[in-house]
């Protein structure tokens, strides 16, 4: 009774306040009060109206989510100031049955755009996805001109129920220098036909707290390929840390009040994928040899210690390139592994790549049919003991410059058989 009492009276009181607008909006009248306790129920498939709002007071509605799975919830909002010469601000919060905040947002001020629609109006769209089916949430709104004067202000609402569901099956598979994503269905989506204009996917990555979003088509698109040399991608760590990878779905929703404001909503798949973390000292088999990574980086900075042959060891000519590709990421050959080769008595040629700076110890001991070694640039600057020894005494080492040539002399005392020759290739 006192309850009705007090509501009784506020509305006398506006009435005397504020004129009655002339305007006859479409939809069904509803009264928010200011407590969740007492909020007015919205039902999906109306639209409502509410004259005569008090500046910088709390109105409370409410709606209950269906017993369906997944879905989303627009709730489409507007608060028109009748007075076109006016301005303010528009507040709504979107709150769960404990009163925690579940969305908000704040529409106008200084330099705000107004639209027309018998009077000035701000909007505000909020598309609610992964609510709890069966459960109560409640509309706060609130509206505030800034000015002293007592404003005829209408309030305008209504929520609808979209079944909208992301795309599922999404998979990642790292081949070719790319990780490949595909998801096995187009969104099960524009079933609500004048809700929606446009819908399109995205792959979120994120690492290093920070996210990066790649566009990955529109709403036809079944698969995307990113590169694992992709800027994005290395900023985020990879392959030295593990990126979280989603697929999201995006909608674009437009307002049920009769006119053409939309937002959009990104929804996530249920699915959720991390990439593989590659770690130092990783073995990995490269054509005829083994390697070990030393330093991971996606920038092509990363490195790699040649280990010697991989299942083939019957190889005459040791080519040691300047870098290997290790899925689709290249990792410079920086140092060749102490007794990499030793005891091979069937390779007759070596050339080191340009990007050893080391040899190791006993490398190529023992290689007696070794006659030719090449070095393609003048990094190596350490090279281990008996590196060299008892390969033929009849080897010649060839590099490109006399200079080059002075110093792998100098390096190479004591270190390889005794008698060989150098030479400018």
């Amino acid at each position: 009774m006192k309850k009705g009492i007090i509501a009784a009276l506020t509305c006398a009181l506006f009435a005397v306040a504020v004129p009655m607008t002339a305007k006859a909006w479409t939809g069904d009248p509803i009264r928010g009060y200011d407590t969740q306790e007492q909020a007015a129920m919205l039902d999906f498939g109306n639209t409502y109206y509410e004259e005569h709002i008090i500046e910088g007071r709390d109105y409370y509605y409410k709606f209950n989510t269906s017993d369906k799975d997944g879905g989303v919830y627009l709730v489409s909002l507007e608060s028109i100031v009748i007075d076109n010469s006016a301005s303010g601000t528009f507040t709504a919060q979107v709150k769960d049955r404990y009163g925690s905040v579940i969305d908000q947002a704040t529409v106008g001020g200084a330099g705000a755009t107004y639209r027309n629609d018998g009077g000035r109006a701000l909007d505000i769209l909020f598309p609610l996805s992964g609510l709890p089916k069966n459960e109560p949430y409640f509309i706060c709104l609130k509206a505030d001109d800034g000015s002293n004067a007592q404003l005829e202000i209408t309030n305008r609402l209504g929520v609808r129920y979209i079944p909208f569901f992301a795309a599922e099956g999404f998979t990642m598979k790292n081949a070719n220098g790319n990780l490949n994503f595909s998801w096995n269905n187009v969104q099960r989506a524009n079933t609500y036909n004048s809700l929606s204009s446009f819908d399109a996917f995205q792959i979120e990555l994120y690492g290093n707290n920070t996210t990066k979003i790649k566009e990955a088509g529109n709403g036809g698109t079944t698969s995307y390929s990113l590169s694992v040399t992709d800027p994005d991608l290395l900023a985020l760590g990879y392959p030295a840390k593990s990126v979280r990878v989603r697929l999201g779905c995006i909608q674009r929703y437009r307002s049920v009040l009769e006119h053409t404001v939309t937002t959009s909503k990104v929804i996530y798949s249920n699915t959720v994928i991390n990439t593989e973390v590659v770690k130092k000292k990783t073995p990995t088999a490269i054509s005829s040899y083994k390697y070990e990574i030393t330093k991971v980086a996606g920038d092509g900075s990363g490195t790699v210690k040649l280990l010697g042959f991989g299942q083939k060891k019957n190889v005459k000519k040791v080519k040691i390139p300047a870098s290997v590709n290790i899925n689709g990421t290249y990792y410079r050959v920086t140092e060749i592994d102490t007794k990499a080769f030793a005891g091979n008595k069937t390779i007759t040629t070596l050339e080191v790549g340009e990007n050893v700076n080391k040899i190791g110890a006993n490398a190529f001991n023992g290689c007696s049919s070794l006659k030719k070694i090449t070095f393609k640039a003048g990094n190596v600057t350490s090279i281990g003991k008996t590196a060299f020894s008892g390969i033929n005494k009849k080897t010649t080492i060839y590099t490109p410059t006399t200079k080059i040539r002075k110093k792998y002399k100098k390096l190479l005392k004591k270190k390889i058989v005794a008698g060989v020759k150098y030479k400018i290739s």
